[in-house]
């Protein structure tokens, strides 16, 4: 009788355990299909093209234009690569998910390896429009100072809501 009321107690235990897992798994999946869906579409028809619009607004001259598309396409390839990786050592860490008893430390090791990779693009990113501004005049510059804000964002996720700080 005792045994047959501890089974039963523990398959309501187990029961919980697989919703709330079960929950989380598809709330990830959500987030990281929303994310990768986005990431494909942010220079697509959909929106503004980053490179039309600093061309535009920079006035870059043809010759900026040439110079400014290979350094596209070259930050495009790095980029490819590095969210490959990025989204590697994401999934290694979620493919964990079906092991028991994972240290912490393992844990901690790959979302920091997929932390790692993620400051890799940010600094990519970086240098790459070090590199456009750098091959603009004085007064592209300045108005390049002026729109990189704009242009960062449209390379972005979208945000749902309005901005930070104006609930």
């Amino acid at each position: 009788m005792i045994r047959m009321e501890k089974i039963k107690n523990n398959s309501w235990l187990y029961l919980i355990a697989g919703i709330i897992i079960t929950a989380n798994i598809v709330t990830l999946a959500m987030l990281w299909i929303h994310r990768g869906g986005h990431e494909e579409n942010h220079n697509s028809s959909n929106g503004p093209d980053l490179f039309e619009y600093l061309s535009k607004e920079l006035s870059l001259s043809k010759q900026q234009e040439n110079a400014y598309r290979d350094l596209r396409n070259e930050h495009r390839e790095g980029s490819r690569r590095l969210r490959e990786s990025i989204r590697e050592a994401k999934d290694s860490l979620f493919d964990m998910l079906g092991q028991t008893n994972i240290p912490e430390e393992v844990i901690l090791q790959q979302s920091n390896k997929a932390a790692s990779l993620s400051a890799k693009l940010d600094t990519l990113t970086f240098h790459h429009f070090q590199k456009v501004r750098a091959m603009c005049t004085p007064d592209q510059q300045k108005r390049f100072d002026g729109v990189i804000r704009d242009a960062l964002r449209m390379m972005g996720p979208q945000r749902h809501g309005p901005p930070p700080g104006q609930h």
